[in-house]
């Protein structure tokens, strides 16, 4: 590689990496709000969102768009790699429409090792992750218990092709040829 190319990539990771921190204040300045303690489905019945917290004073909850989204699976797959990382922080937990049983299925036969749990439609219109027309946005919010069992929203972010939660883009990013690819699993 050329020093010229090497030095003006060098540029650009910094420019990034300054530009990255700045959105990364701008999340963390979302005013926080307190959120209802909301019920989810799993096939143990009934679960409080101040539950889901284990032991854990942040939550991250992943907005999955459910088992027709090939793209959310692509999230998933890459969760089961590193939830051992996450949940050594944090309580992580995938929520998604689909039924606890179909979560389930799903679990079972990507064998997943993070929980999930069904989310109601008037929590994700709440943290603004499903529009009027029913249509689920992927993504996720963090979440904070105080000591009297609180819950507050914190921050939040979405996911997309591309983006920086999913590393198989940046993969692909690099190779030689510009196909058009899509997640098939």
């Amino acid at each position: 590689m050329s020093p010229d190319i090497e030095s003006q990539m060098q540029e650009l990771y910094k420019e990034i990496e300054e530009k990255q921190s700045q959105l990364l204040k701008l999340k963390k300045s979302i005013p926080a709000f307190e959120v209802e303690d909301y019920s989810f489905s799993t096939l143990d019945g009934e679960v409080k969102l101040s539950t889901l917290f284990g032991d854990f004073d942040e939550l991250i909850l992943v907005y999955n768009m459910g088992s027709k989204c090939p793209y959310c699976a692509l999230w998933a797959d890459e969760y089961n790699g590193v939830f051992r990382h996450l949940s050594s922080r944090a309580a992580f937990v995938v929520s998604s429409p689909d039924t606890p049983q179909l979560q389930s299925e799903i679990s079972k036969s990507r064998k997943y090792v993070f929980p999930m749990v069904q989310s109601s439609q008037d929590f994700r219109k709440q943290m603004k992750f499903e529009k009027e027309d029913g249509s689920v946005w992927p993504g996720f919010s963090v979440f904070q218990k105080t000591k009297d069992n609180k819950v507050y929203h914190v921050s939040k972010d979405y996911f997309g092709p591309g983006d920086q939660y999913c590393g198989v883009w940046h993969f692909f990013d690099l190779l030689p040829s510009d196909k058009e690819w899509h997640p098939k699993h």
